[in-house]
């Protein structure tokens, strides 16, 4: 790759960022497409976040993704937002644009391509979603606008899940998390969108032989890319998806603002991030 002072410059904004495969996904469709630009990581202190992303304009990027805790104040940083991002109240993507900053959520978007991938209907019956977070209220919303009949919420905190519930599903149900097992019964999908399953986070235990066996469990997390949540699905003979379809799927439309063009359909995406995902164990 050849770089100059006319590489369009782009990347992923986080605390920390060095686990992100962002990078490696982005850069593969960059060079597929023959774009002359290049993406990056950019730590950024959670205190000065802010100040940071207003820089996108001044600096000449052509935008960042954002990943946790940082999706709120890239919101709150940019002058537009688009309505996906401002009903979740937080943004994963933003982008220069003539001189000002635009803010976009395409969470929500990615979890419900990541489902159509997998052959999961939304609107199949019943969905359980685990957790109250950034990443939740972006899959609720997904939900909702893909028109799952029926959301059922179980988070640690049940004030958490009921302003969830209050903010993007008013018809949904919450459950206590002690009793989430109770809401397993016909369901079609249940997903993790908690943070249980990664590297000193502890496990989120199911039981799964309360499932119809036409169940799918979905966990946001990717890695590692067999959490326990999803090793006990598959025990239980359930479609299972690990994270990196949400990653992907979130990706593809952010590819797009950045660079105008949809990313290069020869690059297997899923293949590249999990053989990377497989050195890494």
């Amino acid at each position: 790759m050849t770089l100059s002072a006319a590489t369009r410059i782009a990347g992923v904004a986080g605390s920390p960022v060095t686990h992100s495969l962002s990078p490696l996904l982005m850069n593969a469709w960059i060079a597929a497409a023959r774009i002359d630009a290049i993406y990056c990581g950019f730590p950024v202190d959670p205190d000065r976040a802010e100040t940071a992303f207003r820089g996108i304009v001044p600096l000449g990027l052509v935008g960042l993704n954002v990943t946790a805790p940082l999706k709120t104040v890239a919101l709150n940083a940019a002058d537009t937002a688009n309505v996906t991002a401002r009903k979740i109240g937080a943004a994963n993507v933003l982008v220069s644009e003539k001189g000002f900053l635009h803010a976009y959520n395409t969470d929500a978007p990615g979890f419900i391509d990541a489902c159509e991938m997998h052959d999961i209907d939304v609107r199949s019956g019943p969905v359980l979603v685990l957790g109250a977070g950034g990443a939740a209220r972006a899959i609720v919303h997904g939900l909702v606008s893909a028109g799952a009949p029926e959301i059922r919420l179980a988070n640690r905190s049940k004030d958490a899940a009921h302003q969830l519930r209050d903010d993007l599903a008013p018809t949904g149900i919450v459950y206590d998390w002690e009793q989430r097992n109770r809401a397993l019964g016909d369901i079609r999908l249940v997903v993790n969108a908690t943070t249980l399953g990664m590297a000193g986070k502890g496990e989120l235990d199911l039981d799964w032989s309360r499932c119809d066996p036409r169940t799918a469990a979905f966990d946001s997390i990717y890695a590692p890319a067999v959490t326990g949540f999803l090793a006990g699905a598959r025990a239980a003979r359930l479609k299972t998806v690990n994270g990196l379809a949400m990653l992907i799927g979130q990706a593809r439309p952010a590819f797009e603002l950045f660079f105008g063009q949809r990313p290069p359909d020869s690059v297997d995406a899923d293949s590249l991030l999990t053989g990377v995902l497989e050195a890494r164990r």
